[in-house]
Formats: structure tokens, sequence, C-alpha cells
């Protein structure tokens, strides 16, 4: 019985064998639930060990789409993503919690004179994860970092239309389960 108890001392201790304060986390991080694999993206993220256990940091995304001309009207789009994270390791297992804040915008031109509309949908939304995983590590800095979190999402959705009032909705709460995979490098201080 002496055995199991130091045996756990000694596992839930060597988080310190991981990483020291101070390192800085270079990385990139996957929701890969319902998601096709084309339509995979990756989210750069950067933090930092405050403690031996304990990262603090966050990641950012940004994406544009404009569509090669159509016949009569040009589609573009563009979101912005900024998902602060804490993450706390116990040895190769960790806890994590993070929020997501985003915006996004799909606007479809009219070229054709008449009657030349402008339609045009701004979105914005909040998130909220909670998560845990297992940190697989590759040398002294790589780690690969699978992960299964729980996830909730809520925001707003503004409809525009040349001529037409604005129309602003709830857009839908969502609640559900997800995978992801994170890569990072792990850089001494």
């Amino acid at each position: 019985m002496k055995n199991i108890f130091l045996l756990v001392f000694i596992i839930s201790t060597s988080t310190s064998l991981l990483a020291q304060q101070g390192e800085v986390v270079l990385g990139a991080y996957s929701d890969i639930s319902n998601t096709e694999w084309v339509m995979w993206s990756l989210t750069p993220t950067v933090g930092i060990f405050v403690t031996d256990d304990f990262v603090i940091g966050t990641g950012f995304n940004i994406q544009t789409l404009s569509d090669e001309p159509q016949e009569d009207y040009n589609i573009t789009s563009s979101s912005t993503v900024i998902s602060p994270f804490v993450r706390y390791y116990l040895s190769d297992v960790f806890l994590s919690a993070g929020v997501g804040i985003g915006s996004s915008s799909y606007k479809t031109e009219d070229t054709n004179p008449d009657p030349n509309q402008t339609i045009e949908d701004i979105s914005s939304s909040f998130s909220f994860t909670l998560g845990a995983g297992y940190s697989l590590r590759w040398g002294d800095h790589l780690c690969f970092e699978p992960s299964f979190s729980f996830m909730s999402s809520s925001g707003s959705v503004t409809y525009k239309q040349s001529g037409v009032d604005d129309v602003k909705t709830n857009a839908p709460s969502v609640v559900g389960f997800g995978l992801g995979l994170g890569i990072s490098v792990r850089l001494g201080n």
C-alpha cells in the first residue's frame, strides 16, 4: 500500500520534469470535431508557464476570403477570433479552460448598376471551453496534445441590406463536445 502512495506522489509531483516556470510555449491548435479534413484550420497560440505546471496564453486567428468576381456580384468574408486560455498540467495529463471572442462578416455586392444591392451578415460570438488532454512529448521541446472538451457558445447576427432596415437576431446557442489536436514547441527561459 505504501508503494502505491509513493508512486502516486511521484507521478503527481513530476510535472516539474515537463516544464519550468518562465518557459514560452509556441504552438497551434485545431478543433477537429465536426470538420471535414479539407476544412481544418490551425489557430496559432502562445503561452507562458507562470509556474512549473500552469500555463496562461492566447490563440489568435484571422481568415479572409474574396471570391473572384462572379458574373454580376462579388463575395467577401472575414473572421477574427481571439481565444485566451489557461492550462494546468498533472504530469502528462492537462486540464484546460478558455474563452473565444469572435466576429465575422459575409458580404455580397451586386455589380450591376441597377438595382446595385449590397447584403452583409455581421456576427459576433462568445464561447467557453473546458477540456482535458494528454501531452505527448517528443524530445526536449516538441509536444503533441490531443484533447477532449466541452464547449458552449452563443452570439448575435446583424443582417444589412441596402434600402432595408437592419435586422439583429440572436445566433443559436450551441453546447457540445469536441476533439482537439495541438502541437507546441517549448522554449526555455
